[in-house]
């Protein structure tokens, strides 16, 4: 009797079977999942006969292999595709066979083969198990031919593996938030119990991560990033030369808080040794925000006003008052081509650095440090320029001639009444730089490194807006003093950072006397105030008109920092102020203006899939529930009971519906404009790459990341 075993057939069988697998694993562990299953077929594989195996028929390959898997599963031994026979006329397989994992002999190497490595163990005897299903070419259908079940070798200490869905989808999360491989599964074998509990082996978990990581760029590693890119070009074999990307949240900050730009490089970020430069700024908060960033081929002038351009097209021709970089001479060339208004700064940090190199005498390092960040005159400053340069005996030093022609872009004197927003070094990039590279190797393709990227942005959104929902909720605590009402009044409109410094001027106000007063009108007024308990001769002279929003002072920290300085403070309370008048302080640092960027992206991570949204808060649920119920056993035996039924429900109704967690994908909500051009781009090459050089690399033989070795 032939008996047709149909795909229903089969899924019953194997649901079942998985019952039963999993029903085993909670009984070790003291319970027993409940549930009804279906068992209108069933095949008992543990006594199977091989005369009724031969009659079987099969609608289709993959119900005569699902039915072979099981079968393996069940007696305890792994299979593989052995041979296979194809019509030529249709292309239709003529028979398909499959055999025991440890069928056949190792091929023995050629002679002049030399192993590299040392060889594995011998898994392969010679077993002859194996099942045999032929077309017929009437029917449709496939039988069965041959099938053997005896074994050569031992079938115990066989242990099925495979990873679940949970499991795949647990890899997939903490692998793209920045974990590595051997660490996602350092944290996996935690939670199963303890190391050999999970039902596969960490090469398992390797290989996974691997196929799904290729799958990722299948299309080219360039072309699977196109929908977070805004401009990109090519070269002549039509491979990546330079590529800028930034999002909607990015911006949104960049109109707000773009006044002053920050832009440096970094290296050794990818797989190609592409340079990355990153754009970034301050918040009201005094946080870094980033603006967007590019990756380049080479760092040429022509490079650097291709990028300048990418970067006015995606904020809507908006320039920056004030850029801050180092002393790369491709960047100064391009920012006065592209930004002829911004004023332009070179970062602090770097040249403290480079006179350090270039100039051999320690008192002349820590004078020029000092001469640098001086809030003098430049009157002031020409005249200790020459006096320093005389006293050290540098004045023929090339170093120091070149510094002294660049002394617009970076001596104090120059910028005093120019908005920098506090920023005199390019230091909040380099955290920046640090910060990315903690998550980042350079083996990782463009797709992956953007993926992390785009997670430390969202941290630092995330921060802001903590940050700003704190202190609107929370304001600082205000002191008992004489001007309290003007504490008070900058506590509930400014940030918490702005705050301590306008309340360290208030506390500086009183070494302050006012040698004259000028009244024009009750809201006009000039002063010259001195200082109380010093000496010199030093004298700042104060304009306030109330009526015209004017408030100057000639020490221009109103300007320079957009901080009221003790000495207008000082003029408000000779007028009997309480409160800050508007544009006493600066727009950007009020707790409003983060009001505005908040009411436009409340939310730091942008809208996933509605699967994910329900993962993340199931299992947030359930460890908190996990924590309290281990505590007692009849909680625990409670809880466990109650969670195998709503694990055999949902189980139930998972199968209904055809769900893969390999093509999972989660959108992306207000992203810039992409550009027109064609997204086929190939893979660029990987180039000479510039920055510090590391320690001796070498790659990890499991999860191929690169290990860092430090030989003493």
């Amino acid at each position: 009797m032939t008996t047709i075993v149909t795909p229903n057939c089969l899924g019953t069988t194997l649901k079942k079977r998985e019952r039963r697998e999993r029903e085993k694993r909670e009984d070790e562990r003291g319970g027993k999942i409940g549930g009804q299953i279906s068992d209108s077929v069933d095949f008992n594989f543990e006594n199977i006969n091989e005369d009724a195996v031969r009659q079987l028929v099969f609608e289709s390959l993959d119900d005569a292999e699902k039915f072979y898997t099981l079968y393996a599963d069940v007696v305890g031994f792994g299979i593989r595709k052995q041979g296979v026979k194809r019509k030529t006329a249709d292309d239709i397989i003529k028979y398909r066979e499959w055999v025991c994992a440890c069928e056949g002999f190792r091929r023995r190497p050629k002679a002049d083969y030399t192993r590299k490595r040392e060889a594995k163990v011998v898994t392969r005897c010679g077993c002859i198990a194996c099942f045999r299903v032929a077309h017929d070419r009437f029917s449709g259908h496939y039988s069965v031919t041959k099938f053997e079940r005896q074994h050569n070798h031992d079938l115990r200490g066989y242990k099925k593996r495979y990873i679940s869905m949970p499991d795949k989808c647990m890899l997939n999360l903490i692998t793209d938030a920045g974990f590595r491989p051997c660490q996602a599964m350092d944290l996996l074998e935690q939670l199963a119990g303890g190391v050999g509990k999970m039902s596969f082996t960490r090469k398992d978990g390797y290989n996974w991560l691997n196929s799904m990581r290729l799958k990722r760029i299948e299309g080219g590693d360039v072309n699977t990033i196109v929908s977070f890119f805004y401009k990109y070009t090519v070269n002549d074999q039509g491979a990546l030369s330079k590529l800028f990307w930034c999002d909607g949240a990015s911006r949104a900050e960049y109109e707000i808080f773009g006044d002053v730009l920050i832009f440096d490089s970094t290296y050794k970020t990818n797989k190609y040794f592409y340079p990355l430069v990153i754009f970034s700024g301050t918040n009201n908060h005094g946080s870094t925000f980033i603006f967007g960033a590019s990756f380049m081929y080479n760092e040429t002038i022509e490079s650097y006003r291709w990028l300048l351009q990418a970067f006015l097209e995606a904020m809507n021709g908006k320039v920056p008052g004030s850029v801050l970089t180092d002393q790369d001479s491709s960047m100064v060339a391009a920012i006065s081509s592209e930004f002829p208004g911004a004023k332009h700064r070179l970062c602090s940090w770097h040249l403290g650095r480079n006179v350090r190199q270039n100039i051999e005498v320690a008192d002349f390092c820590s004078d020029f440090m000092r001469l640098l960040k001086e809030p003098c005159s430049i009157d002031e400053f020409e005249i200790s320029w020459l006096n320093m340069v005389e006293m050290y005996e540098v004045a023929e030093k090339q170093w120091v001639i070149d510094m002294y022609k660049k002394k617009e872009m970076w001596a104090e004197a120059y910028f005093r009444g120019h908005f920098m927003a506090m920023a005199c070094t390019t230091q909040r990039a380099e955290s920046m730089n640090s910060l990315i590279k903690l998550a980042v190797t350079q083996m990782m393709s463009f797709a992956e490194f953007v993926n992390q990227f785009e997670r430390k942005i969202q941290g630092l959104r995330s921060s802001f807006l903590s940050q700003q929902n704190d202190l609107e909720k929370f304001k600082p605590a205000v002191r008992e003093s004489p001007l309290q009402g003007l504490e008070k009044h900058a506590a509930s409109i400014c940030t918490k950072q702005i705050f301590y410094m306008i309340r360290e001027e208030i506390e500086a106000e009183q070494g302050l006397l006012v040698e004259n007063h000028i009244k024009i009108s009750e809201e006009h007024c000039k002063f010259i105030f001195k200082n109380y308990n010093k000496s010199d001769d030093a004298r700042y002279y104060v304009i306030i008109d109330k009526f015209n929003s004017i408030f100057a002072c000639s020490c221009l920290k109103l300007e320079s920092e957009g901080v009221p300085c003790r000495h207008i403070i000082s003029s408000f309370k000779f007028m009997g102020m309480t409160e800050f008048p508007e544009k006493s302080i600066h727009t950007r640092w009020l707790l409003d203006t983060g009001r505005i960027l908040k009411s436009k992206f409340p939310e730091a991570t942008p809208v996933v899939g509605r699967q994910q949204t329900r993962f993340a808060h199931l299992n947030k649920e359930f460890l908190h529930l996990s924590y309290l119920s281990s505590h007692t056993e009849s909680k625990f035996v409670e809880c466990l009971t109650q969670v195998r039924k709503f694990s055999n429900e949902a189980a139930e109704e998972f199968s209904k519906h055809d769900v893969n967690i390999d093509s999972m994908s989660f959108e992306n909500v207000d992203d810039p404009p992409v550009c027109t051009k064609s997204s086929n781009v190939n893979d660029p090459k990987r180039i000479k790459t510039r920055g510090a050089s590391r320690a001796k690399q070498q790659k990890c033989s499991f999860c191929r990341y690169v290990c860092t070795l430090n030989w003493f």
